[in-house]
């Protein structure tokens, strides 16, 4: 069997986690942070699960003193602090990496794209296959038939797969010839400059004609107008660029790719580090990389995340005969457009799902024997009536943690629900999905009332103030 390597940058992942999640939607009864892990948790799972590794490594930076920083004092020297919030995370982050069972590399003076550098190589002359999940581009460089960078678009969970033919199509060149594109366009987040007046276009340009930086220096001479100019003006910059951009092949590891293997997690391990950072929605998502007695048999957990929901459209009508005959809660998303209802979702079940373009809602919503679950009810409640609001998770959420200004259904959905965001693709599909989130919040979000003392609170004071 083919291996198949993940190779993930640790501080690089969860730096983007700590940026892409509220900091102050993530924190302990204690006050602890944890939207750095907490992402990086999340992103884990969904590269586990999807791309069935077979080995796992995880490599992090030591501090920002580096070769490069030897060579060249101003490397990085921009980068603001870090921030505290995301450094007094770190020794978690470290912490999940053992829990889940993945080997773990830092080496002082190099950084971690060096470290998975020299992982990948020495894979690929074993003939694995290999993943690279990054933030840092100059991993292009290392990108062929045998490696893939899984590189963030938005946060962490949208990757983009680089190919040799996706660099190609994104940059118009080899992934050989992307370090000498980067040297010449250099890099503001790692402080390394850039050549006066040459912009991108231009440093693509000139690559591609001349094959390589090394032809180019050659031919320099022949360059004209302002921007050859430039470009001898800074050719000792553009060297030295392309030393520090070029990544280690060779860092000094004891290295042995088969002890790198990982055939799943042991929640023995990882259930005291969640319920010490209170990551109570997680454990379900741990069902489809736990270790199995037979890594054959199918994963209905893993199945069912990938089942999709089917946007069934009904009237107004046929929704409230459908309701009828429904005897539990009733879970409503729904879209206000210039203070009026526009169309919402309901959920009857998390698979029986349907949309309604309409801004009646029958007799069903002002009935208070039928329970609702909602987010936000109480606009409803002024604009339509809606009556019997068994679960408002807007209100919850509040209550669990009232610092937080901003109750957007998607943070809450990261943080209480399922561990997945709502889907964003379509408004339709934004309803659809947010109606079927709404079980596992009330479900979530009732456990976490009970367990701080406020479910009394909640539905005594709270419910009740919804319809004033």
């Amino acid at each position: 069997m083919t291996k198949r390597l993940l190779l993930i940058d640790g501080h690089s992942m969860a730096y983007r986690a700590f940026f892409a999640l509220p900091a102050d939607n993530f924190t302990t009864a204690q006050g602890q942070h944890t939207n750095a892990i907490y992402g990086f948790a999340t992103m884990l799972l969904s590269l586990l699960s999807s791309e069935k590794p077979t080995h796992v490594a995880v490599a992090f930076d030591v501090s920002r003193k580096t070769f490069r920083s030897e060579i060249f004092p101003e490397y990085k020297a921009n980068r603001a602090k870090t921030p505290d919030e995301f450094r007094s995370q770190m020794s978690y982050l470290h912490e999940l990496v053992t829990a889940f069972g993945i080997t773990s590399f830092e080496v002082e003076g190099f950084e971690a794209d060096d470290i998975i550098a020299t992982i990948a190589k020495q894979a690929e002359r074993e003939g694995a296959q290999v993943l690279i999940c990054t933030g840092d581009r100059d991993s292009f460089q290392l990108v062929n038939e045998k490696t893939t960078v899984l590189y963030p678009k938005r946060g962490v969970s949208d990757l983009a797969r680089m190919t040799p033919d996706a660099v190609q199509e994104k940059y118009g060149m080899s992934p050989e010839q992307y370090p000498d594109f980067a040297a010449l366009r250099g890099d503001p987040s790692d402080n390394l400059p850039s050549v006066p007046g040459v912009g991108e276009k231009t440093a693509a340009k000139w690559v591609v004609e001349y094959g390589s930086l090394h032809e180019l220096i050659a031919n320099v001479d022949k360059l004209g107008g302002k921007v050859g100019q430039s470009l001898r003006d800074s050719i000792n910059d553009v060297i030295r660029n392309r030393e520090l951009t070029q990544l280690v092949a060779n860092v000094p590891l004891e290295l042995n790719i088969d002890a790198l293997a990982w055939s799943g997690v042991d929640e023995n391990n990882t259930n005291p580090l969640f319920e010490k950072l209170e990551f109570k929605t997680l454990k379900d998502r741990m069902k489809p990389i736990l270790l199995k007695s037979d890594s054959n048999l199918p994963d209905p957990a893993l199945e069912l995340f990938a089942t999709e929901i089917a946007e069934g459209v009904l009237t107004p009508a046929e929704a409230s005969a459908k309701i009828k005959k429904h005897s539990g809660d009733i879970a409503i998303a729904y879209q206000l457009i210039d203070e009026k209802l526009h169309r919402y979702a309901i959920a009857l079940t998390p698979e029986d799902v349907f949309l309604v373009h309409s801004s009646e809602m029958g007799e069903w919503a002002t009935d208070s024997a039928k329970s609702k679950i909602a987010h936000d009810a109480k606009s409803l409640a002024r604009l339509n009536g809606l009556m019997g609001i068994d679960f408002d998770t807007s209100l919850a959420a509040y209550l669990v943690n009232p610092g937080v200004r901003a109750q957007e259904l998607k943070d809450i959905q990261e943080r209480w629900g399922d561990g997945s965001a709502i889907n964003l693709t379509t408004p339709e599909q934004e309803l659809l999905t947010s109606a079927r989130a709404m079980f596992t919040l009330k479900e979530s979000l009732t456990r976490e009332l009970k367990e701080r003392d406020l479910w009394a609170l909640y539905t005594a004071m709270e419910l009740s103030l919804i319809h004033i």
